[in-house]
């Protein structure tokens, strides 16, 4: 499984699309950078190319202007934020998708097992601990995730603590 890193500087929309056309490129690479256990999976994705857009199935929350800029960047978009368990498997399968994007939602290896076009998974936040690695290893699936997104927020959350402090907010707010 290859782990790709995005830059926690660019927006959104910006990190998700290099995500992809990365992953798109090592799968691309005929070997380079990913190493195939299951050829008629790769077989399948490569037959698909170059028919249509790239497929992406957001299975989670996500920003409406983020789906907008993954569609002008030419991809093809499927955004159903409410999937998850038999109703993700079946999805996947169904929408023949190249890459699914999601936050907390978990992906299991029969949902990783539903489609032979399936080659990227996308964790929309920091870590991968809710995609089952391994599988994805042993089925050629590029697993990847955007440490630091939130950074800003994190950074935010303790100065805001702070500040509720220094100006006694709770202690005000108990009597109201």
């Amino acid at each position: 499984c290859k782990e790709l890193r995005v830059d926690s500087r660019r927006t959104d929309a910006h990190a998700f699309r290099d995500v992809v056309r990365a992953a798109a490129q090592d799968i691309d690479a005929h070997g380079r950078g990913v190493q195939s256990t299951r050829t008629e999976s790769r077989m399948k994705r490569e037959s698909l190319r170059g028919t249509e857009s790239m497929r992406i199935l957001i299975a989670d929350e996500f920003e409406s202007w983020g789906v907008e800029r993954l569609r002008e960047a030419g991809c093809d978009v499927i955004f159903e934020p409410k999937l998850d368990g038999d109703a993700l498997r079946a999805a996947i399968a169904s929408t023949k998708c190249a890459v699914v994007i999601v936050r907390s939602t978990k992906v299991t290896e029969p949902m990783l097992a539903a489609s032979d076009t399936l080659g990227v998974v996308v964790r929309a936040g920091a870590g991968v601990n809710t995609i089952d690695v391994s599988a994805a290893s042993r089925r050629s699936i590029l697993v990847a995730n955007c440490p630091g997104k939130n950074s800003i927020a994190v950074a935010e959350l303790p100065f805001a603590l702070l500040l509720a402090l220094d100006r006694r907010v709770v202690d005000n707010t108990v009597d109201l």
